[in-house]
């Protein structure tokens, strides 16, 4: 097993795998991260834990199913907007895009199993069918599969584990069986809830998305955003609060702070200044940008361009 330490949340965000995804930092509370990664084969096992809160979005592999249970602070966490808890397991089905959020530190573990390793697993859903099923299984079987785990988990640091991986390997019929039983817990079509806008969220996410591809797309204001959307105002505001907890004006501040942090620590301060940064991504009001990042960094934009 691999374990890796962070006091750099981008860097840890490039280690987390089974998905293609993108971290933006949110609500620091300790600068440590730690993520755990066990291969079993066909069967993946992460365990986050993280210092901060944060938004992930991405899109999962097409030849698995990937769980995720919420460890530290569940309550904080939400996966496309359904808010998570203790017997709570995700579901993403193979090639769904997804949107997890928290809003302060916290833990998980994520178990990836690839659908050829499922004990009679249903047909994998393909194209738009794919999505993130937030699932209650029987708390019998959410506190097995968690218990199995973790005590792998904790098996795979001993260093007799580690020399007889045979041990570890024997575990994982059991672990394919209960992530069957999890992911055909749930398994019917998904049921259209009143209020509910008529592009799907994610779709509105991708489109925003593609909007911040322009520099200052992340100063429009949100009727111009959600018109360029397709949504009404209205919409775009609740899709955003239901599904990340922030309104589209926080997100894009969040974004946006990433984005700079990124491209400060990137540059050489011989070269370049933090307000050529500033501008590039939009920004003009220096001072109250400075206030923004330092309370989500711990330091200014200035002490980030130097340590580059």
């Amino acid at each position: 097993m691999e374990v890796w330490t962070f006091d750099d949340f981008d860097e840890f965000a490039e280690a987390v795998g089974d998905a293609d995804l993108q971290m933006f930092l949110r609500n620091l509370v300790e600068s440590r991260w730690t993520l755990r990664h066990l291969d079993l084969g066909g069967i993946h096992i992460q365990m986050g834990i993280q210092g901060s809160g944060d938004i992930v979005e991405g899109q999962t592999r097409r030849d698995g199913y990937l769980l995720y249970l919420p460890l530290m602070n569940p309550e904080v966490q939400q996966g496309n907007g359904v808010a998570l808890d203790p017997d709570a397991v995700a579901v993403f089905e193979p090639g769904c895009e997804f949107i997890l959020s928290s809003h302060c530190d916290h833990q998980w573990c994520s178990v990836f199993v690839a659908t050829d390793a499922l004990t009679d697993a249903p047909l994998p859903a393909g194209g738009n069918a794919s999505r993130l099923r937030v699932t209650h299984p029987p708390v019998a079987i959410v506190r097995r599969f968690r218990r199995l785990v973790l005590r792998i988990l904790v098996a795979a640091e001993s260093h007799e584990a580690v020399a007889d991986s045979d041990a570890l390997r024997s575990c994982t019929p059991e672990l394919s069986a209960l992530a069957t039983q999890i992911i055909c817990s749930d398994h019917g079509p998904m049921t259209a809830r009143s209020g509910r806008p008529v592009i799907p969220r994610h779709e509105i996410f991708a489109r925003v998305r593609q909007l911040m591809t322009s520099s200052h797309a992340a100063k429009l204001p949100v009727a111009q955003l959600a018109d360029a959307c397709g949504v009404t105002d209205r919409t775009m505001r609740t899709v955003f609060v239901d599904s990340v907890g922030l309104t589209p004006k926080q997100y894009l501040q969040y974004r946006t702070l990433n984005l700079v942090h990124r491209a400060l620590r990137a540059a050489d301060p011989e070269e370049t200044s933090v307000s050529t940064v500033l501008l590039d991504h939009g920004e003009w009001d220096f001072g109250r940008f400075a206030r923004r990042y330092r309370q989500a960094f711990g330091e200014l934009p200035s002490q980030t361009l130097r340590r580059s």
